[in-house]
């Protein structure tokens, strides 16, 4: 299991046995067939999706495989627990996530690019692999007094709404959004400003 205590996030098993913890947060766990190794996506920052694919043996023993994804989603052993497969995006500017595969030494493929943002569920005895699409959008919009309708005033695909000016004519947007290679970034935006 995992489970959140006194501020860490746990990794357990069995339930009480602490495996792995951290400050961040743990996703993803999988067991390998064998029963011998756990990997799951370990996130530094809690609520933030960039991090690290790991597993950890069932003394405790934790290796990174690879490190420095973002949108870190989705994770499955390979048929004969060689590889161990997760989407993510690297952390350079990329058009989607990418299906990478990691042996336990760390030596890592990728194994299919789109441009897309999906998820692999997990692999079939027969090699068949199980994906999943995603669409995540978060969408800000703008109703002024005196206007009819509200109008979209989102940046990119993953706007957040920050705080409004005291004349409501500006507000600042934080955007989560990959654009040029760009993540987190806060924008000031002016209502009148052109779309």
């Amino acid at each position: 299991i995992v489970r959140r205590v006194n501020g860490l996030e746990r990794l357990e098993f069995p339930i009480g046995t602490v495996l792995y913890q951290t400050n961040g947060y743990i996703s993803h766990i999988r067991f390998s067939h064998d029963g011998q190794h756990i990997a799951f996506a370990d996130h530094p920052f809690y609520s933030d999706d960039n991090g690290d694919i790991a597993v950890v043996d069932r003394a405790g023993g934790k290796t990174t495989l690879a490190s420095g994804f973002q949108g870190l989603r989705g994770v499955a052993w390979s048929r004969d627990d060689g590889e161990v497969w997760y989407t993510a995006q690297a952390e350079a500017p990329s058009s989607g996530r990418e299906l990478r595969a990691s042996t336990l030494n760390g030596r890592t493929r990728t194994v299919l690019a789109v441009p897309t943002d999906w998820r692999v569920m997990d692999i079939a005895a027969d090699g068949r692999v199980l994906m999943t699409g995603e669409l995540v959008l978060r969408r800000i919009e703008l109703w002024r007094d005196g206007e009819t309708q509200p109008k979209d005033f989102s940046l990119f695909d993953q706007s957040l709404g920050g705080a409004v000016s005291s004349d409501g004519m500006s507000a600042l947007i934080a955007d989560q959004g990959s654009v040029a290679g760009m993540t987190y970034a806060t924008y000031l935006r002016r209502a009148d400003q052109a779309e």
